[in-house]
Formats: C-alpha cells, structure tokens, sequence
C-alpha cells in the first residue's frame, strides 16, 4: 500500500467511526502538504463529492523514522491535556506509531516573524510555556559524578511537595538521558553513514569549506558525551519542555490566541530552556521556500539582552509556584537560575540538543542533490551558536 493509500485509508477509519460506521463511498481527499521538518504534515479537505462541499478539513501527520526515540503515548498526554486549555488543537485519532489525525484550526496562521520580539507576545509566550511545564510538575535532580565518567548519571527524585500536576513522567523522559545515549547513538550511527560518501568525495579537497565544516561536525560528536555532561548543571529542577518552540510551532487564531503544536520532542528538560531557544530562534527563519530552506540571522544577537528578558520568564515563573519555594533548600537552587551562568548554560544546552538532531537527520543524497532542508550547515550555525556561549560561559567559570 503506497504512501497516499495508507493516509486515505486511515482518515477513512477515522471518518467511519466519528459518523457511527456510514459509509463514505462518495468522497473525496484533496491533501495540501504543510511545513514539517521532522514529520510529513498535511491539510486534508474531505469532500462530499453528491454535494460538493467540504465535510470536514483537518490535519494528518505521518511520523517518520526517529520515531523509535520519541516517547508517542507522552506525546499524546501531553495533547491531550493543552487541549483541555486551549493551547494545542485536539487529536482525532493516532495509533501512537506512525500517524496522527489532529483538529484543523480555521483562521489560524504562524506569527508574522515581526511580532516575535515585541513586548506583548513575549508575555504570552512566556505564560504558554510556564502552563506547559506545569502538566508535569517540577522535579529535583543531581548528577551523580563529580567529574566525567562513561558511567555519568542523573538522579531525579519525586515532584516538589503540593504540586499538582496531570501527567505522570517517567523519569527517563529527560534530556539528559536522551542526549547522551538514544540520540547520541542514532546520531554516531547516522554520521558514519554520511562520513563514508562524503569523505570518497571531499577527502582530496582538504581545503574545501565543506571538507573543514565536516570536520568541525566530526570532532564535535566525538567529544559530545564529554562536553553535555559537564556543561549540564550539577543540580537543579527539571520541568516538562517542548524542546522545539519556534515560529512554525506557534499558531495565532483570529481572536489572537496562541497555540502550540508539534509536540514529539517534549520530555524532562531545565527550567527555562523552551524560552531560552525560543529566543535563539527568532534568528532562524523556516519559511524560506529554496535551498538550503532556512535562513540563519545572528545579526542583534544579544546574550546579555536576552538574559534580561530571561529574568522576567523566571520572575513569573517564580510567582506563578510561589508555593513551592518556601522551602529553603529550593529557594536557593532557584536563585541559582538567576544567575548569568545558569542562562549561558540553557544556550549551550538547546544548541547541544539541535547538534545532534541536525546530524541524526543528515542525509547524503539530499545534501548532494540541495533536495531538502540543510541539515549539514545548520549544525554548523547551531555550533557557532554554541561556541559564543560556551567562550562567555568558560569566562565566568576559570
């Protein structure tokens, strides 16, 4: 059964049962593919053909091959409960493997990327990502090494005392584990793959931007583990994050309310790191229609602007769990966030994070042929990104 067939068949399913088993012998789909970087995403109209006219339209995403690293039955809680909300359009049906059949949202559209920066969206942003961390709680943790080992551990203990919260997190649904062992792995994995055909390509041109940026990747992954770790805060809280809020990952309704979607790469990460990237990426731009599909801008790139307005996400976030820093213990691992040191580490981090999955989805053939999304220069950015904080954050630590 080919790809289309597949999708008709399950949209199909789902119209049977939402209309009680009447059969639909006289319909038609028109699919319009969306923007999707990690997922096939696309718009489906459902017609009735005896009287042409639309019966429903509704999103359908077809999960691809990193699928095995993605917690799906999260994912949907996670849906599940922003829906509830209103912060993310609900799910029609999914088999938690390979698709999902989601609510279209009319008159809804992704920020004008002038409005990113402004003041009043800021605020939004900042209470949709503190009501996103608080479906899972706040949790403590501890790295268990006091310097690097193969054998480097996080410890998270139970949600801080009289938090309420609607999903219960498996503890292995945290960044830390991900990056240093499921993702790492697919990325190595994948790396090698691409190392083969480029080096029987470029290893004679050692010269060649190409041949020097492949180098940088390859040297960064082999010291990936090490780097990670000992950037990633000692102690400190985990919450729920989305790991991946962007511009195309954002939808503003006619009455200006804002939504979140696209939900896969959300586990247990640092408080502060959603808004944190967030930040980082009103730099890239996605919407670009011809190679290499995206456009990084590091022009008025501020870190110490940024760590400004980072301070009011976590002012906010503070007052919003007043309660659960009376103790004293938290108090003072909260202070801890406040700190230029805790904010340049968030960057390196979510820089780290898009590393890996930049080379878990490079692809030789399409690097060669231009066909898709640049995944090679863009862990080259992500890295610059990086080595910015990381020169100012090694600063503060020697």
């Amino acid at each position: 059964m080919d790809y289309l067939a597949r999708m008709s068949k399950n949209i199909k399913t789902y119209l049977s049962e939402r209309f009680l088993g009447k059969e639909f012998q006289e319909i038609d789909l028109n699919f319009e593919k969306l923007n999707g970087l990690s997922n096939d995403v696309y718009h489906v109209k459902i017609i009735d053909k005896s009287k042409n006219s639309v019966i429903q339209e509704l999103i359908y995403r077809q999960f691809n091959n990193i699928s095995e690293i993605i917690d799906r039955c999260l994912e949907t809680a996670i849906i599940e409960n922003l829906s509830k909300e209103g912060l993310t359009p609900k799910i029609y049906k999914t088999d938690d493997k390979s698709y999902r059949i989601e609510e279209f949202l009319m008159n809804s559209n992704v920020p004008e990327r002038s409005c990113l920066k402004e003041n009043d969206f800021i605020d939004t942003i900042i209470q949709v990502l503190i009501s996103y961390a608080m479906i899972s709680g706040i949790y403590c943790y501890k790295i268990q090494s006091e310097k690097f080992s193969h054998d480097y551990k996080i410890q998270i203990d139970q949600d801080l005392k009289n938090c309420s919260h609607q999903i219960e997190m498996n503890y292995k649904n945290n960044i830390f584990e991900r990056c240093t062992k499921s993702m790492l792995t697919k990325a190595v994995n994948n790396f090698e793959k691409f190392s083969q055909k480029f080096k029987m390509k470029y290893s004679k041109l050692m010269e060649n931007e190409f041949q020097l940026n492949f180098e940088k990747l390859k040297k960064f992954l082999e010291n990936y583990e090490k780097t990670f770790s000992l950037i990633f805060p000692k102690d400190g809280f985990l919450v729920l994050n989305h790991n991946d809020v962007h511009s195309l990952n954002l939808l503003l309704t006619d009455n200006q309310n804002l939504k979140i979607i696209d939900h896969e790469y959300a586990c247990l990460n640092l408080i502060g790191l959603d808004f944190v990237n967030y930040l980082l990426e009103t730099h890239l731009d996605y919407t670009i229609k011809t190679y290499p599909y995206y456009r990084y801008d590091p022009e008025d790139m501020n870190f110490e602007n940024y760590f400004e307005t980072f301070q009011i996400f976590l002012t906010k976030f503070e007052i919003t769990n007043a309660g659960l820093f009376t103790d004293e213990n938290y108090r003072k691992k909260f202070q801890k966030l406040k700190k230029y040191k805790y904010f340049l580490r968030l960057v390196c981090i979510t820089s780290l994070i898009w590393i890996l999955f930049s080379l878990i989805y490079l692809d030789y053939e399409a690097f060669c042929k231009k066909s898709t999304f640049n995944y090679f220069q863009h862990g080259i950015d992500r890295i610059l990104i990086f080595e910015e904080a990381y020169y100012k954050l090694k600063s503060l630590i020697d």
